[in-house]
């Protein structure tokens, strides 16, 4: 719950989601500007008075208008940070409900006007009518490889069927978004492209201090929502306990000291391990030498040995 969260709020500006649909679907070409990106708040388009609960309609992560003049493209976003087997048929359902959504809201407004007669009357719509494109893309963030179906054709069963009926069989493909998959974030612009460079290294903690340091400028000065983002999906906790000191003067996040802080505290943590595994093993070299009938002197002299050692 706490991933969605952060996922949703991180996503709920329009200029990481135009960075991520361009990013996505058109190998960053800005086919869509940031400024023409207009929230809808996850909700279908509904006609006025009807009630979301008839219609058993489930909100979206994310859902918004791509504006362009007098027409527009719905853009949902659903996120998910575990593989899904029924993925395609949830997407499926996704994109009638939202068409289903349209024809409702075109009838009621047909009905209020009475302006349909014959055929267009019986359905609810002018011959005339469009509909507005709708358009999904599912994001994965985990670490384990997609291995669901992203094609509806991938999850029938033909077996003993005769071929002719595949042709007649309508299919649907799913946009999927692999994460950990992607191999040129620079068609990101945002730092959606420093949160996903992450996400990939986040199970190499040197691949990640690598990355953090080769973009100190933007991680250094890092969205409060990013950091979070970071934070949540890469299941780092440390960074959750350092985060109240990273915080610039701006109200920024500095990751770059977040991670610095990190190596501290853990060579810090280590020397303190080192030294209780140390004091360990003296005690236990001291029983075996008592159980073996060593002198007072002996076992005087290893100690006198191992206190040189701890001051060098």
């Amino acid at each position: 719950m706490k991933n969605d969260i952060a996922s949703k709020v991180y996503l709920s500006d329009p200029r990481r989601i135009a960075d991520l649909i361009n990013g996505s679907f058109f190998q960053g070409r800005k086919v869509i500007q940031w400024q023409d990106i207009e929230e809808t708040n996850g909700q279908l388009l509904l006609a006025e008075g009807e009630d979301e609960k008839e219609y058993g309609i489930r909100h979206h992560d994310i859902i918004c208008k791509a504006v362009y003049g007098m027409n527009f493209v719905i853009v949902g976003l659903e996120n998910q940070n575990d593989i899904h087997y029924a993925m395609v048929v949830r997407y499926m359902e996704y994109i009638v409900k939202e068409y289903a959504g349209q024809v409702r809201r075109l009838r009621a407004e047909h009905r209020q006007n009475r302006d349909l007669t014959g055929a267009e009357y019986l359905s609810g719509m002018s011959r005339y009518d469009r509909l507005h494109p709708v358009i999904i893309l599912v994001v994965y963030y985990g670490e384990k490889k997609w291995d669901a179906a992203t094609e509806l054709k991938d999850m029938l069963d033909w077996s003993g069927i005769p071929r002719e009926w595949k042709y007649f069989a309508m299919d649907c493909r799913m946009n999927l978004l692999e994460v950990n998959e992607i191999r040129k974030l620079d068609c990101f612009e945002t730092d959606v492209k420093l949160v996903f460079g992450f996400l990939q290294r986040r199970s190499d903690g040197e691949a990640v201090k690598r990355f953090v340091e080769d973009n100190r400028q933007g991680f250094s000065h890092l969205a409060e929502e990013a950091y979070d983002m970071i934070s949540s999906l890469s299941r780092t906790r440390e960074l959750e306990s350092v985060k109240s000191a990273c915080k610039t003067q701006e109200g920024a996040m500095n990751m770059c000291k977040a991670i610095e802080d990190l190596i501290v505290e853990g060579k810090r943590e280590g020397k303190l391990e080192g030294r209780e595994e140390g004091r360990k093993e003296i005690l236990r070299i001291l029983h075996r030498q008592i159980e073996k009938g060593c002198s007072i002197q002996e076992i005087q002299a290893f100690l006198n040995r191992e206190l040189q050692k701890t001051r060098k």
